[in-house]
């Protein structure tokens, strides 16, 4: 499992999948089949996949994580606000923003609910639902997230730091 994290830390998505698909087939063998290791699996392979550009291959995965970490771990848990945002960005990337909105506003209500509102991940929730506002052309909710995104990135990550610049950027593209 770990060579498949570092593997896709390196950007190596085919190695990392094959060591993330033996450690799956290993968890699944050993531990019951809503463990919360086994959705991190899950998790990380749809990650391998996904950067890898096989889009259709991570949604499953995604899918698989999120249905073991609501019954296990319950709606208001971190690692199932990753799932949602995991599907959120999957779906935006895909073009299906309904679907984008769905799953990352419900990541936003996680974020909001367990973590600070000016948090990081809770801010890049944010941004992305501005992206996709952006895309539905509802320009009014696409302002409101970016600035909520970029007053929470400044006080906690800085003015100079990238994911600052980022949501910037998408302030830009919609103005």
């Amino acid at each position: 499992y770990e060579l498949g994290v570092l593997y896709i830390e390196q950007g190596k998505y085919k190695a990392a999948r094959q060591f993330l698909e033996r450690a799956l087939v290993t968890r699944e063998n050993l531990l019951a089949a809503n463990s919360p290791t086994i959705a991190v699996n899950y998790s990380r392979l749809g990650a391998a996949y996904w950067y890898g550009g096989d889009y259709a291959a991570a949604r499953p995965h995604f899918e698989k994580a999120l249905h073991i970490q609501e019954q296990v771990l319950g709606i208001e848990h971190s690692q199932t606000a990753i799932s949602y945002h995991s599907l959120g960005a999957l779906y935006l990337e895909l073009g299906d923003y309904k679907k984008a909105q769905s799953y990352l506003e419900e990541a936003l209500r996680i974020g909001i609910l367990i973590r600070e509102a000016t948090h990081p991940v809770t801010a890049l929730h944010r941004h992305l639902l501005g992206y996709i506002h952006l895309y539905l052309e509802n320009f009014a909710l696409a302002q409101s997230y970016f600035a909520e995104a970029l007053a929470a990135k400044r006080e906690v990550l800085g003015p100079e730091h990238p994911s600052t610049a980022a949501t910037i950027h998408g302030l830009g593209e919609l103005y």
